[in-house]
């Protein structure tokens, strides 16, 4: 952002509790001239779904005091965070765009759902991280502007290795539950001919399971299962790999939101496998090959058709970390984001009731 030249204010709790840690995380002001961050108090950040309630009269001090040409709601829409600062901007008339992440539309309280129609029908424009969220909420973008922007970005690096043409490596990266369908690919490797492996990154309640079905599909030998690796040791992984397969699943629950690893395989110059789930194949692009779901022998088809044409398989590898230099990088998301700031704020009549 700062590269756009702008300068941000960024209003973050106190403190909160991140995942898997006792002692919660304190935040501190700071101001480097571009980016000054104001810690807002806020009640009920602690571990669970407890709702967090921010510091109303922090918000509106902020807001009185610096004018921003346009604020960005973080906060889910349902929040209280969300509603209070939509309406605080709104009465000193500052243009707000509200992030939108949820493509299933989450149950909640008469309260969470008036925050959210008091937060949408404030709301000047609408960015939504990807095309599933933005069909949810196409109803707004009939009368505000709405961009797609990914919330995700990744810094490639400055050249890939691509693994010898002997042994196929094949590679799954994710959780072990049933949602992200390894047992699909499983099925789909029985018919993969040739000398080929497959490398299992992750962990998860279901691996006990797996590890049986590859056995009883006899290939067990064939498979390793390195486990859940911090993303910081993903790069390592990505230079071994021909192809990564990413065989979802939907369910009424859960889709595909296209995981930092598959971002990050496309970075490496790794073409995708990918069931047609969620947005995967708005990720994907032409950076490899997409089957429909719960089709093991497409999965199994796109597999062989890499494993027999190298050409085919540079070609698409390509065109992945092609795709990622010109929609994911930090540079290009921080663009299209304050190039729809821009257009957001010129519409002042957007947010009329």
């Amino acid at each position: 952002m700062a590269s756009q030249g702008c300068q941000i204010w960024l209003a973050v709790p106190h403190e909160w509790h991140p995942a898997h840690q006792t002692e919660p995380f304190r935040t501190q002001s700071s101001d480097d001239g571009k980016l000054q961050i104001v810690p807002v108090h806020v009640r009920g950040s602690l571990p669970g779904n407890v709702p967090a309630r921010w510091n109303t009269r922090t918000i509106s001090r902020l807001l009185r005091d610096v004018r921003p040409d346009i604020v960005q709601i973080e906060e889910a829409p349902q929040t209280q965070a969300a509603a209070v600062t939509t309406a605080v901007a709104r009465r000193l008339s500052l243009p707000t765009v509200v992030i939108v992440r949820d493509s299933v539309p989450p149950s909640g309280s008469i309260m969470q759902r008036r925050y959210a129609r008091q937060t949408l029908r404030g709301a000047w424009g609408l960015i939504a991280v990807n095309g599933v969220v933005a069909g949810r909420y196409a109803e707004f973008a009939t009368t505000r502007p709405m961009a797609v922007i990914a919330d995700r970005a990744v810094r490639p690096p400055l050249e890939t290795v691509q693994p010898a043409d002997d042994d196929f490596m094949i590679g799954f990266a994710g959780r072990l539950v049933p949602e992200r369908g390894l047992d699909l690919l499983f099925q789909a490797c029985v018919s993969v001919h040739g000398t080929w492996h497959l490398t299992v990154l992750g962990s998860g309640p279901e691996q006990e399971r797996l590890e049986n079905l590859a056995e009883r599909l006899g290939i067990a030998a064939r498979v390793s299962w390195v486990g859940g690796r911090p993303a910081s040791e993903w790069h390592q992984v990505w230079p071994t790999l021909h192809c990564l397969v990413v065989p979802s699943r939907t369910t009424d629950a859960w889709y595909d939101t296209g995981g930092h690893h598959v971002l990050e395989a496309m970075a490496h110059g790794v073409p995708v496998v990918a069931a047609r789930s969620g947005v995967l194949p708005d990720i994907v692009g032409e950076g490899g090959i997409t089957v429909p779901e719960n089709d093991p022998a497409g999965l199994a088809k796109a597999i062989r058709e890499l494993q027999r044409h190298p050409d085919r398989r540079r070609s698409l590898a390509q065109a992945a970390r092609r795709r990622i230099l010109q929609e994911f990088t930090e540079e290009v998301l921080a663009r299209k984001t304050v190039e729809f700031w821009r257009r957001a704020s010129s519409g002042s009549d957007a947010a009329s009731p």
